[in-house]
């Protein structure tokens, strides 16, 4: 059965709002990680009237450390696929793209090369509200492996949820109830 460029466009639309979707949905749960388990002076765009952190209990427990770079990863992956137009042929460079930037933003908190890293960090960079926290990232940042384990299953996940929303979408005529 052949499809048609429109039923085609249709489909390509549909997984992109899902693949939009499932982004925005990992990034509110790394919010709710963010509002639940980490101290407000931890997080730096977090006002201290939304932390409703207590230090006595972590609501997402051991998965409150690592889960909020997979989803970073995850939607960060997933969000680049859908804004860029070269994406589907370019999945695995995506993947590779984030890996990397998440892993070594994990590797600049290794003791040894933090402060190295944070003095580095031009000054101009306080004065950007974004970049103002860039040094103190990596100076009172705490390297864990666990985490670059998070980022790269962030990343295979991504991997395969788009392929496997984009496999479904082909699959799926425009108007299917099954999509």
């Amino acid at each position: 059965m052949r499809v048609s460029a429109v039923e085609g466009d249709l489909a390509q639309r549909r997984a992109d709002a899902l693949l939009t979707f499932m982004a925005v949905s990992s990034l509110a749960i790394g919010a709710l990680i963010y509002i639940f388990d980490r101290p407000p002076a931890a997080v730096y765009l977090l006002p201290q009237a939304l932390s409703l952190a207590d230090e006595q209990k972590a609501w997402f427990g051991v998965l409150g450390g690592p889960l909020p770079e997979l989803v970073h990863v995850y939607a960060f992956i997933l969000l680049t696929v859908v804004v860029s137009p070269w994406s589907r042929r370019a999945l695995f460079p995506i993947c590779g793209f984030w890996w990397t930037i998440a892993s070594l933003a994990e590797l600049g908190q290794l003791p040894a090369l933090a402060p190295r890293i944070a003095a580095l960090v031009p000054t101009w960079f306080q004065h950007v509200p974004v970049l103002s926290n860039t040094a103190n990232y990596f100076s009172h940042g705490t390297f864990d492996l666990q985490d670059l384990v998070a980022v790269a299953i962030g990343s295979v996940g991504a991997f395969l949820s788009v392929n496997l929303v984009n496999a479904n979408s082909r699959k799926c005529p425009a108007g299917s109830e099954h999509y």
